[in-house]
């Protein structure tokens, strides 16, 4: 057996919903035009590398995020808002999935080898503050999950549409529990037109 055995189902066939937050402005200008406004994240601790972050069915963390965003930014999110997003995960690298694993696995083998040869300093998962057990700043996971796809465009290889994985997050959800609080799932979206479209959040009162 081989995993190329199985590549009939590396394509997804269904869509999920995601959510975003954002301010209330930009949650507007995703609504209004016709041509998805994708602005790609691009920041060196994004954990699934370049791409439009959404929480996977997941509206109230979302919320929770953007709650916390704008305590540190608040010039930046004046306005708290959520934004819905169909999306269609296409051909997607979901660390979930063990032959996707064993490839970022490759790929961080192929990574470390070059930055030795390279002399240069390997980057590192760090913490955001001393309670932040979790290590949110992924600037190791975001350089092998970036440096995966750089090699997958050099050897003229299919791309990947999205990139998924559960973040497993926060305190324990009970004492001895192998759940975590803030445990969620988020998409990286690197192909715009894997967004379907956008919708505002129903709220039931």
């Amino acid at each position: 057996m081989r995993k190329e055995d199985y590549r009939i189902y590396e394509k997804r066939a269904s869509y999920v919903l995601g959510f975003h937050g954002c301010d209330e402005s930009t949650a507007e200008e995703l609504l209004k035009n016709d041509t998805p406004v994708f602005k790609p994240s691009q920041n060196d601790y994004d954990w699934l590398g370049n791409g439009m972050y959404f929480w996977e069915n997941d509206p109230v963390r979302a919320w929770e995020f953007i709650e916390e965003a704008k305590t540190r930014k608040p010039k930046r999110i004046k306005d708290p808002a959520i934004i819905g997003a169909v999306i269609d995960s296409g051909y997607c690298l979901d660390l979930a999935e063990r032959k996707y694993a064993d490839l970022v696995k490759e790929a961080y083998d192929d990574y470390k080898k070059l930055i030795k040869e390279d002399g240069m300093e390997m980057p590192s998962n760090k913490s955001a503050s001393p309670d932040d057990k979790d290590r949110v700043l992924r600037k190791l996971d975001r350089a092998v999950i970036e440096f995966l796809h750089i090699s997958i465009a050099k050897n003229r290889l299919q791309p990947f549409d999205t990139v998924r994985c559960i973040f497993p997050e926060g305190e324990e959800l009970y004492e001895g529990a192998g759940f975590r609080k803030k445990t969620h799932i988020q998409i990286a979206v690197r192909n715009p037109e894997m967004i379907k479209g956008y919708f505002r959040p129903i709220r039931i009162l």
